[in-house]
């Protein structure tokens, strides 16, 4: 995978059920090949993703590169899962905690990548929205955020822009990875 010219897949790609296994094997597979780009290999999700598979980022992309296709991992992940005893409920709170809305610990950050990514849509609540938005994925506009997502109106970290009701929204591929559109780096680009 050559994360030079395309991207890795979204975090809400499952593999044996689990989030952002894909993505991570895309990364890992670059990440071998030389060809990460401006993307971190075992980023604060990935991270997140190997402590609850009570594995690590050498042993993940070990597994990863034992087929060119999602088999090997697919096994280290059935394995891992197993040996933690992981319950399906277990697999659902772990995908609903990293994939979901940022806990408040994180919130700020979120809210400051949102507003350099995204301003114009602050119905964004969660990281992988961003991270989708941000690579060219349609997400939809949705008329209500949830309000941990929000700055109260008027306080000084309230987010500018705002979506009516009826706006299509479709994000333009980015011709330049991992950089938004006025060639800054991207804030998420590297997840």
């Amino acid at each position: 995978m050559d994360l030079t010219t395309a991207f890795p897949r979204s975090p809400r790609i499952t593999v044996n059920g689990v989030a952002m296994v894909a993505r991570t094997a895309d990364k890992a597979r670059a990440d071998a090949s030389g060809t990460l780009g401006a993307y971190t290999y075992a980023c604060r999700m990935s991270r997140a993703l190997f402590a609850f598979l009570g594995s690590d980022a050498s042993n993940f992309k070990s597994a990863t590169l034992t087929s060119p296709d999602d088999a090997g991992v697919g096994r280290h992940v059935a394995e891992r899962l197993a040996s933690l005893k992981r319950t399906p409920h277990d697999v659902d709170a772990f995908n609903a905690h990293l994939i979901g809305i940022p806990d408040p610990e994180n919130l700020a950050g979120f809210l400051e990548e949102r507003a350099e990514v995204a301003p114009d849509r602050p119905d964004i609540a969660t990281h992988a929205d961003l991270i989708d938005f941000e690579e060219g994925l349609d997400i939809p506009i949705r008329h209500s955020r949830p309000v941990t997502a929000q700055h109260p109106p008027g306080s000084a970290g309230a987010l500018a822009g705002t979506v009516s009701p009826g706006t299509p929204w479709k994000r333009q591929p980015s011709h330049n990875h991992g950089q938004h559109r006025d060639n800054r780096p991207s804030a998420v680009g590297r997840v």
